[in-house]
């Protein structure tokens, strides 16, 4: 057997367990800082403060600081800055200090320290220290406290369940019950903001690969279209020069020359690469481009293309968006481009970083940043590229670069507005849920106080100030509490009374038995004292024969016909009817000899308690309550006053005309000296006339087998009433016209006696 000790100075903190579940905590805690969660960009959830919050909770102050340094460390190797250690470990310390030494709830102590002391470290740090623009130190300003309160949240819940399942420390109900309502409402709107989010990333994601493919395509197929129409020239130029001599041809490269604006110069070289026709025939300085030696240009036809009607679709084309465009020769070298850092005819450079393929097209270039600089501005720097050949021969090739940042910085603008309003939704549910456990545990706290050494206090107090509540589990306990001081006060008040005469409690019991004597004389004192003797001796033998019955149907039921087993069945439907009616009629003959204590009752709280003895019944038969008027309090016997409305309630729902729901209105209304109630129904009714016999005992108006019932429930409820003082009659409108039972009760004073 297990044996559970709580430490009573301090109950919320257990038995402190060894140093091997320590550095378990310590590891779990690393693990949830190194395997993060990523809900957008490179923006992403840590945990490992859960598990340094848990050994807070485990181990105390001391340990739990030294558990959140340890646990942040990693996340220097994370990011390659120290700021996001210094961060968390200052948490766990105002954290326990307002939880263990201020008695802060740890989901409030968290909070308020994001509020207070976290946020403003992450602006300071980031962009401060570290020169991280405004937009995306906000973002990671509200992610942080978003993801550390979140921690705290979980964390508290996971020691809650421990300390559910090991029972070894107490948990504040109020603490309990504020948590709960803050994770159900926490939950659902932070699963929705990470699918929200990464549904976001996911479309912005294909739609630059999708611009980007097709801008590379169109493009693309503009340059392969553009060479192409180039190509026929020149081989035409090739093909005429292996028939026509030098002096011809240079009438063909001039008429070429003039019929395409994009050929800058096309010249005739020998096998010695030696020009000896050109168009034109003098170059840009004057002089003769005949004569000159190309030997380094594996051409016979050379041409050279202008390429500002390339350069001039290109700009056009991107002119509108951030697109980066370079085109590179055979070679490798930059034939145009629009990245000022690059020059024509050189090696297109990048820098350091990576080149990561996204899809068969479209790849992703990292750059390399250098230290102490956030992991998200890594995703800021980088641009999608798509690489594509350029004629038939791969001549050429165009690359096309689409900068992340523009994205960006769409992206960051609504993920921060996500972010702020999961973060003030955050703020309003802890407040709620502070606010509700607080309305919710307040009467229990109140009933605590009021209660600590009641007895002590009733003997010096005779009138206690109850709380109220609406709630029905702490009202029955505050009844429950209340009826047991009544009970207490009274016990003292009988020994005060034994103890200063006994001469006078003899004289009142006298006088309690001569009006016990009286009562007995009164009419129908036969009947009464014939019920109550038959009643309560019978009933005992007949349980005896009931159980017998059963038991003997249950053991020859294999024996058994089914004749015999129905007459079996027959008997012991009979005998369970006699016992209900000698019950009744043992109640019967009771009121006005028991002695119940009266005391002052809500009538419409006992009509909530009665209305939930009969929900199976009403339930059933599927029928309709409905209850109007003032309903007063009453200083009466609890017990009758129950009897009372579950026999009116009961009989209907009993008389109820097949096929038509039962619709039942249950009324209180103040009188002259008296308060009227009434329960009025929609069946069977009574025909003219019946109304005087309904409330004789064993009167029965309605068939037995069609309407079960011992014929002594309406006498009870006169006899209840009149006990009372009061007077109960029927009406009804005719036969299947519904009846209407009205009482009245007198109405009594603050102290209990009639007004």
């Amino acid at each position: 057997m297990n044996t559970c000790f709580v430490d009573v100075t301090n109950p919320e903190r257990p038995d402190r367990p060894g140093i091997a579940p320590y550095l378990v905590l310590i590891a779990m805690g690393l693990a949830g800082n190194y395997y993060k969660y990523p809900i957008f960009l490179n923006i992403d959830f840590l945990f490992g403060s859960i598990f340094a919050m848990l050994a807070l909770q485990l181990f105390g102050f001391a340990r739990g600081l030294v558990a959140a340094a340890l646990i942040a460390g990693v996340t220097y190797l994370i990011w390659w800055h120290p700021y996001a250690i210094l961060i968390m470990t200052a948490e766990m310390g105002v954290v326990g200090w307002l939880h263990h030494r201020r008695k802060v709830g740890l989901v409030l102590a968290d909070t308020l320290y994001w509020l207070l002391v976290g946020m403003p470290l992450v602006y300071l740090f980031y962009h401060g220290v570290m020169a991280v623009p405004h937009a995306n130190t906000t973002i990671v300003m509200t992610k942080q406290a978003v993801n550390g309160i979140t921690n705290a949240l979980l964390a508290r819940l996971i020691f809650t369940g421990f300390v559910f399942a090991s029972r070894s420390a107490l948990i504040p109900y109020r603490d309990l019950i504020s948590n709960l309502l803050a994770f159900f409402a926490l939950c659902p709107a932070l699963i929705l903001l990470v699918v929200a989010s990464r549904n976001d990333f996911r479309e912005t994601d294909d739609r630059i690969r999708t611009e980007l493919l097709q801008d590379s395509q169109r493009m693309t197929y503009y340059l392969g279209r553009w060479m192409q129409n180039r190509l026929p020239a020149i081989v035409n130029l090739a093909e005429m020069a292996g028939t026509e001599s030098p002096s011809k041809m240079q009438s063909r490269l001039e008429q070429a020359h003039a019929a395409d604006s994009n050929f800058l110069r096309i010249g005739l070289l020998d096998r010695g690469a030696t020009t000896v026709a050109f168009s034109p025939l003098i170059d840009e300085l004057g002089q003769s481009n005949l004569g000159k030696n190309f030997a380094d240009r594996p051409f016979i036809i050379s041409g050279i293309l202008s390429l500002s009607q390339i350069r001039d679709a290109l700009e056009k084309s991107t002119e509108s968006n951030t697109l980066r465009y370079t085109l590179l020769d055979w070679n490798g070298n930059i034939i145009l481009t629009n990245r000022p850092e690059q020059k024509v005819m050189t090696p297109l450079t990048r820098g350091e970083g990576d080149l990561h393929r996204l899809d068969e097209s479209v790849s992703q270039w990292v750059p390399k940043l250098p230290p102490n600089v956030p992991i998200s501005e890594r995703w800021k720097a980088s641009f999608y590229v798509a690489e594509t050949p350029v004629g038939h021969l791969a001549e050429w090739k165009l690359i096309l670069e689409q900068p992340v940042a523009p994205f960006q910085k769409i992206l960051y603008t609504r993920y921060t507005n996500a972010l702020a309003l999961l973060f003030l939704i955050i703020l309003a549910t802890l407040a709620l849920a502070e606010f509700l456990s607080r309305k919710i545990v307040a009467t229990s706290e109140q009933l605590i106080d009021l209660t600590h050494a009641l007895p002590a206090t009733l003997e010096t107090k005779t009138q206690l100030d109850w709380p109220e509540t609406t709630l029905l589990e702490p009202n029955r306990l505050i009844h429950h509490f209340r009826e047991m001081a009544v009970t207490l006060a009274a016990q003292f008040q009988t020994n005060r009374q034994l103890n200063a005469t006994l001469e006078q409690r003899v004289e009142e019991r006298t006088l309690a038995l001569a009006n016990s004597l009286k009562e007995l004389m009164r009419s129908n004192a036969d009947l009464e004292q014939f019920a109550y003797a038959a009643s309560h001796d019978m009933r005992q033998p007949l349980r005896m024969v009931t159980s017998y019955l059963q038991l003997l149907a249950i053991d020859l039921k294999p024996l058994l016909n089914e004749e015999t087993r129905q007459n079996f069945h027959f008997a012991t439907e009979g005998a369970q009817r006699m016992d209900q009616m000698l019950t009744a009629l043992l109640e019967y003959s009771r009121i006005g000899r028991k002695n119940d204590a009266k005391e002052w009752l809500d009538s419409r709280e006992v009509l909530d308690e009665v209305l939930r003895i009969l929900q199976p019944a009403i339930a059933e038969a599927q029928a309709r309550i409905h209850i109007t008027g003032e309903w007063p309090p009453l200083f009466t016997s609890r017990d009758e006053l129950v009897r009372l409305f579950q026999n009116l309630i009961d009989n209907a729902l009993k008389y109820r005309i097949e096929g038509r729901e039962p619709d039942i209105l249950i009324a209180a209304e103040p009188g002259d000296g008296e308060y009227c109630f009434s329960v009025q129904d929609n069946g069977v009714g009574l025909k003219p006339g019946q109304e005087e016999r309904l409330f004789k005992v064993f009167e029965r108006l309605q068939p037995r087998g069609k309407y079960p019932g011992t014929g002594i429930g309406l006498a009870l409820c006169r006899k209840i009433v009149e006990h009372q003082g009061g007077f109960i009659r029927v009406e009804s409108r005719g036969e299947h016209q519904g009846c209407t039972f009205i009482f009245t009760l007198p109405a009594t004073d603050t102290i209990g006696g009639i007004t």
